[in-house]
C-alpha cells in the first residue's frame, strides 16, 4: 500500500533550509529517505526510484512537495502516516482577526466574496505570512490552483475609511481578461473569485496552514521562478482538472 499525501506539517519541514539535518532526530526509528525538489511527473517518479534504489525506506520526504508513506496493508500504512504527522507537528502562530464584516460590505456586488475557510483570512492579516507569500511559491499545487503570484491591494484602498475605493478597484480586477483567483488585503483578510473552485478554495487554506505553521527563522526556500512558469503552463495539470469538472 502506497500513499502520497501533501500533508501540511511535512510540506512546512520540506520547505525549510537544510530541511534532512532538521529532520533526521524527529524521525528516528523510522525508515526514511529525502528526495531534493523535481518536477512532479517523470522527473520526481525518477528522483524517488533513485533513492529506493539504494536505501530500504517507508517514508519517503520530498522537498518543496510532501511525502509518501509504505506498508503491507491499508491499516499499517494509515498508522505509519498518523506517527509520522504526530513526529513532524508544528505549532501555530497566531495571527490577527480578519475584517471579515468590512470585506463582505466592501465586496458586494464586485464579484468577490469571502473565502469558505474564515482561517484563509491569516494570509493577509499577519504581515509575515503577507510577506511569504509574495515572495513566491513554497509547493507545486499552489502554482496550479492559485497561480504563481499574489495579489495585494493597494495600500491606499486597505483602510475603511477609503470610502468606494477598494469597491470599485475590485470590480476592475474581476473585470480583467485574466481575473486573480484571491485579492489580499493586507491587515484585514482576503477575498476570494465568487465563482472559484473548491479545490482552490481548499488550496488558499492549505497556504494559511503552512504559512501559520513557518517559524518566524528560517526564511522558507521558494520553488525557482521558471518552474512555477512551467507549472503554470503544465499541459497534464491543464488535463487533469478539465476531467475533474466533468
Amino acid at each position: 500500500v502506497v500513499l502520497h499525501v501533501h500533508a501540511v506539517d511535512a510540506i512546512v519541514w520540506a520547505v525549510l533550509p537544510n530541511a534532512q539535518a532538521r529532520l533526521k532526530p524527529l524521525l528516528t526509528g523510522i525508515a526514511w529517505g529525502w528526495v531534493d525538489y523535481h518536477r512532479p511527473g517523470l522527473p520526481l517518479t525518477r528522483g524517488v526510484a533513485e533513492l529506493i534504489q539504494h536505501q530500504a525506506v517507508d517514508v519517503v520526504m520530498m522537498a518543496n512537495h510532501g511525502l509518501v508513506i509504505g506498508a503491507d496493508t491499508v491499516t499499517q500504512a494509515e498508522a505509519l502516516l498518523h506517527r509520522v504527522l504526530t513526529q513532524l507537528r508544528h505549532p501555530v502562530r497566531a495571527a490577527p482577526a480578519a475584517d471579515a464584516i468590512g470585506l463582505a460590505r466592501d465586496a458586494e456586488g464586485t464579484g468577490w466574496r469571502l473565502p469558505a475557510n474564515p482561517d484563509a483570512h491569516a494570509v493577509a492579516t499577519d504581515r509575515l505570512n503577507l510577506s511569504r507569500a509574495e515572495h513566491g511559491v513554497l509547493y507545486p499545487d499552489h502554482v496550479v490552483f492559485l497561480g504563481h503570484q499574489v495579489t495585494i491591494a493597494p495600500a491606499g484602498l486597505t483602510d475603511q475609511s477609503a470610502g468606494h475605493a477598494l469597491h470599485d478597484w475590485l470590480v476592475k480586477q474581476h473585470g480583467l481578461a485574466v481575473s486573480p483567483p484571491y485579492i489580499a488585503i493586507a491587515g484585514r483578510g482576503v477575498l476570494v473569485r465568487d465563482d472559484l473552485p473548491e479545490a482552490a478554495q481548499e488550496l488558499l487554506g492549505c497556504l494559511s496552514d503552512v504559512l501559520r505553521r513557518l517559524p518566524e527563522e528560517p526564511e522558507p526556500l521558494y520553488l525557482p521562478a521558471k518552474e512555477t512558469l512551467f507549472l503554470a503552463n503544465w499541459e497534464a495539470e491543464k488535463f487533469r482538472q478539465t476531467q475533474q469538472r466533468q
